[in-house]
């Protein structure tokens, strides 16, 4: 069956490169007929096939593309080096060289403009737009579009419209904004019907078609991804025929239709491959990965997903390796190997917390990018009335000087009255600004530190509730972890409620005499179990009674975080050291344990709470790093320093510098 379907998939694209054969047959034959001397002409057939290629070729349409080029650069023709220059780009962008396509279309821009050729200058926005939308970069690709598209307007190109409108709406699509999505892609099938441009429709219908999809309407799916289709086989466009191959395959797949499935996905992959398109062929690894999980053939679908995988991580493509981390989640769970589906699920969170903070920044990007937009034109207006106002001042001072007076005044009034106004504005301004960094870093540490761990715990609860792990051994070793994430999670959320009244101000500093030899004992008597579960032994070498002057719950916080972090990365058997020692005016107290150590780079973020990191203790214990970053801004608060030095493999230490009372 899957060797007729290979067959099937072979016939179609030769009947489909025959169809093509005229049209680039008599571009031959025009090319062969034009002297040499008419370098122009020849640019002009040869840019032309360039274009013709792209569809099947994208090795061809390169080749064609230099060459108009270099005839364009002997004759110093413009507008042929704009246009071979963004056709060039075009090729590479498909083919996913992004910094080659990126600098090929400004080379376009720059000689576009030159010319004053309004079509290319939108056509190279249009191709940037795709560029920064297939990088994940969607405000700056929704500007380019809409460059393209004013321009397209004001010049009433119904082509260059249509394309637009469908460029938009697959951006709408990427952030989640289907129903604008779908309004986008009618309209630009509506434009293209007006041209008959069936390629345009192809790929309009296919995007309408992937909509329904994600919304698991897989009938409308494969009515919308037919019609498609079928206008691609019409227009002999590969491009769209691929796609609308592979929105059936999906939908066949996710139908349990897999025979279907599988004819339609391998025949999306073979176009792909032709068009050297690597995201979409990565894309569609992956659906051939779940249609083989769906088969329970395991080790072809991770075949698939490895080879998916090494795409999506060359083009650095996140979406991708989400799903592809996704599936293996599944394949291991049905596999019975539970730590493994618990270390691809835990990689999928970091992976969406990624994403989630990409589209995110896009999103702010957007508001500021409306906001400065406003601003402009509110200064526009704000222009336009004031020269209106001084007009009607210079007519009153000539009718009479006193009202002309008066009126200088009132307005020396209303600008002190104007910049009170924007003092105090200002102010409110920063103090928002206040509030909303506060608010994204507690929302920041809620998504990373509190849910991950809670994710793992239902994760955990899932698998005991199951009847996957049925001996002893595994649901001993599940509880430790249970109890190791429910650890953790308390931890995270104590220390997000002193951190969260810290920053709000709702935390008074009393500083006092602290015996630092008191203090140290207490900690370690506070820990002294958690050391013996590990074996390790925590030594106090503080033998005088040293004096500072702190708060002495915040320093015994910061004491109790600095020991309990070091007896997280000893080995067992090995021991923890505290000692103190006078040193210009201050008492350093030194926390020292020999386990894992951490590397500079590691250090150089430790106390940055946009930066933390979570690393496993060597028993596999779970922190989220907001201790320490909390334990900085309290010994800052009291006046000291919090330092740290330490070496991979050779352990860490940590040093407390504050005031010395009896000096």
């Amino acid at each position: 069956m899957k060797t007729l379907a290979v067959f099937i998939t072979w016939l179609l694209l030769a009947m489909q490169l025959q169809a093509q054969t005229p049209a680039l047959d008599s571009l031959r034959s025009l090319l062969v007929k034009t002297p040499l001397e008419q370098d122009t002409s020849r640019t002009r057939l040869f840019i032309e096939m360039s274009n013709r290629w792209s569809r099947i070729n994208p090795d061809s349409a390169l080749f064609f593309a230099n060459a108009a080029y270099k005839l364009s650069a002997k004759q110093n023709f413009k507008a042929g080096l704009a246009e071979s220059l963004s056709t060039k780009a075009w090729v590479n962008i498909n083919m996913g060289n992004f910094a080659e396509g990126y600098e090929h279309y400004i080379n376009a821009l720059n000689h576009f403009s030159e010319i004053k050729d309004e079509s290319g200058i939108a056509s190279v926005y249009n191709g940037l737009g795709v560029t920064y939308g297939m990088q994940e970069n969607y405000t700056v690709a929704l500007q380019y579009f809409f460059r393209a598209l004013k321009i397209f307007e004001r010049n009433k190109m119904t082509a260059g419209m249509a394309s637009c409108y469908l460029k938009i709406g697959t951006l709408n699509q990427k952030i989640h904004d289907y129903d604008k999505a779908l309004e986008n892609f009618k309209k630009s099938i509506q434009l293209s019907e007006l041209i008959n441009d069936k390629v345009n429709q192809a790929h309009g219908y296919n995007n309408i078609g992937t909509i329904y999809g994600i919304r698991h309407e897989y009938e409308k799916c494969i009515e919308a991804t037919t019609k498609s289709k079928e206008l691609a086989e019409e227009s002999k466009s590969i491009s769209a025929l691929a796609s609308s191959y592979m929105n059936m395959g999906m939908a066949y797949s996710e139908l349990k239709n897999y025979s279907i499935a599988d004819t339609n996905l391998n025949k999306a992959l073979y176009y792909f491959k032709q068009l050297k398109s690597k995201e979409q062929i990565a894309r569609t690894y992956n659906g051939l990965a779940n249609l083989y999980f769906g088969e329970n053939q395991i080790s072809k679908a991770k075949h698939f997903i490895d080879s998916s995988n090494a795409i999506a991580r060359e083009l650095n493509n996140k979406s991708i390796l989400y799903d592809n981390l996704e599936t293996m989640v599944g394949i291991s769970r049905l596999e019975g190997r539970l730590d493994t589906a618990a270390i691809y699920y835990e990689a999928m969170l970091s992976l969406k917390d990624s994403l989630f903070n990409s589209e995110k920044n896009n999103q702010i990007e957007k508001l500021k990018g409306s906001y400065d937009l406003e601003k402009k034109q509110a200064t526009i207006e704000d222009l336009k009335k004031d020269n209106i106002s001084k007009t009607k001042q210079r007519n009153s001072l000539i009718l009479a000087i006193v009202i002309g007076s008066l009126l200088t005044l009132l307005l020396i009034f209303s600008f002190i009255d104007i910049k009170r106004k924007n003092r105090l504005l200002s102010q409110q301004k920063a103090e928002l600004k206040e509030l909303n960094n506060l608010k994204d870093k507690f929302y920041s540490i809620l998504s990373h530190d509190l849910r991950s761990p809670i994710c793992n715990i239902l994760l955990v609860i899932d698998f005991l509730s199951s009847d996957i792990a049925t001996s002893a051994e595994e649901r001993v070793d599940l509880l430790k972890k249970l109890k190791s994430a429910t650890s953790s999670t308390l931890e995270t959320m104590d220390n997000l409620l002193q951190w969260g009244k810290f920053q709000t101000n709702n935390i008074a500093v009393v500083s006092k005499k602290i015996n630092l030899q008191e203090a140290v004992e207490r900690v370690v008597r506070f820990l002294n179990q958690s050391a013996n579960n590990k074996s390790i032994a925590i030594v106090n070498k503080v033998e005088e009674p040293f004096i500072v002057n702190a708060d002495e719950n915040q320093f015994e916080f910061i004491l109790r975080n600095l020991v309990s972090n070091s007896l997280k990365f000893s080995y067992p058997g090995s021991k923890v050291e505290i000692w103190a020692r006078k040193l210009d005016g201050h008492v350093c107290l030194y926390v020292r344990d020999y386990g894992t150590g951490m590397s500079k780079e590691l250090q150089e973020n430790l106390f940055k709470a946009n930066e933390r990191s979570s690393t496993n203790g060597t028993a596999g214990e779970i922190g989220s790093g907001l201790g320490l970053v909390l334990s900085k801004e309290f010994i800052t608060q009291n006046n000291g320093q919090l330092t740290v030095k330490s070496e991979v493999g050779a352990g860490t230490t940590f040093a407390i510098k504050l005031p010395d009372r009896e000096n």
